[in-house]
């Protein structure tokens, strides 16, 4: 075996071992919420020692770092595969499906553009290389869908607006809809569906006189 062929093996088992760590972390964190997240727990769980933690990640917060990056890689794919669709509200609807699934993985513990800009003002706390991925994520998919809400079919619903304004307003609906109906207890106290909410957003806020 080459030295070069050595390091590509040592360089994927690394990998693997991180993704497991990450993978273990978010079950913790699906089942049992953010607090049971500590890299003591993660350790425990993954079946390794705390210290073997400490060679993959500084803190935990780089952990919820790598599962924000790995599910908002998932969302800026999906929402790649819409943006050429004709029908730009059937767009904004499957993207905001899209979004669900992204929601239901990772959204509904971890507020994405809170935790970039709390993350920002601690200076030392999490790699710097991670943040700027996460960042360079987030625009991407804030990019995707600027580019539906350029479409043309757009222009009357949006009167005016410039599309790079309207697009904290659609990331507000997708969240906010997410937030009413999928997150537990309010969710199953309320009854609301996100399928028909979304629906029912979109026909007064979108539809056409």
């Amino acid at each position: 075996m080459t030295i070069k062929r050595f390091m590509e093996l040592r360089k994927a088992q690394k990998e693997n071992r991180r993704q497991t760590i990450v993978e273990v972390a978010e079950e913790i964190l699906t089942t049992k919420g953010i607090d049971a997240v500590t890299i003591r727990s993660v350790a425990k769980a993954a079946g390794l020692s705390v210290g073997s933690i400490y060679m993959y990640f500084k803190n935990k917060e780089e952990l919820f770092l790598c599962m924000l990056l790995g599910h908002l890689e998932k969302l800026d794919k999906a929402f790649a595969s819409r943006i050429q669709g004709e029908d730009a509200l059937q767009v904004l609807k499957a993207m905001a499906n899209d979004y669900k699934d992204y929601y239901l993985a990772c959204g509904r513990h971890i507020n994405v553009i809170g935790y970039l800009y709390e993350q920002r003002n601690q200076a030392g706390e999490i790699n710097p290389t991670l943040l700027n991925d996460l960042e360079t994520l987030l625009a991407s998919v804030l990019a995707k869908t600027q580019v539906v809400l350029e479409n043309p079919a757009m222009a009357p619903i949006l009167k005016g607006l410039e599309a790079s304004r309207a697009i904290p307003v659609m990331w507000s609906i997708m969240t906010g809809v997410a937030e009413l109906t999928l997150t537990s207890p309010r969710g199953n106290q309320s009854g609301f569906d996100f399928d028909r909410v979304l629906d029912d957003t979109m026909h007064i806020l979108f539809k056409k006189d």
